[in-house]
């Protein structure tokens, strides 16, 4: 009976600890990413920077080069989004730009992050291009 309890307690207490062993993100740094558009793009990169305290993303540059999707081509897109900080909670986070979509993204160290960036890029003249959704991480390689 006694080896019974004590095994329940060491599962709950693993269960416990498996709730909290999200990563703290390195603090007020730039880290650069690629995307994997596979052929879609000649470069297709992303460039994140924490806050300060390291609790959320401050700045997100989206950077692709001779890309081309669902009929449209450009030669180059850049965008710089600093308008809003977007928080980092248990290492995740969600980012939402009219123009150019939504990247979703996790850290698996304090500085390396991975995840997948959904592209929709709205023209100039208004339309809206659907790009797909492809996975990115970093460091760029």
């Amino acid at each position: 009976m006694l080896t019974r309890k004590l095994f329940t307690g060491f599962i709950i207490f693993v269960v416990f600890l498996s709730g909290c062993t999200s990563i703290s993100p390195v603090k007020d740094k730039m880290i650069n990413g690629s995307i994997d558009m596979s052929g879609n793009a000649d470069v297709a990169e992303l460039t994140f920077r924490t806050s300060p305290d390291g609790k959320s993303i401050v700045l997100v540059m989206f950077n692709v080069t001779n890309i081309t999707c669902g009929g449209f081509k450009a030669g180059s897109i850049s965008n710089l989004i600093t308008d809003s900080s977007y928080p980092i909670k248990d290492g995740k986070f969600n980012i939402q730009s009219q123009k150019y979509g939504t990247i979703n993204g996790e850290f698996t160290s304090p500085d390396t992050l991975q995840g997948t960036i959904h592209i929709l890029i709205t023209t100039d003249e208004g339309s809206q291009v659907e790009c797909g959704t492809w996975n990115w991480k970093t460091p760029k390689e």
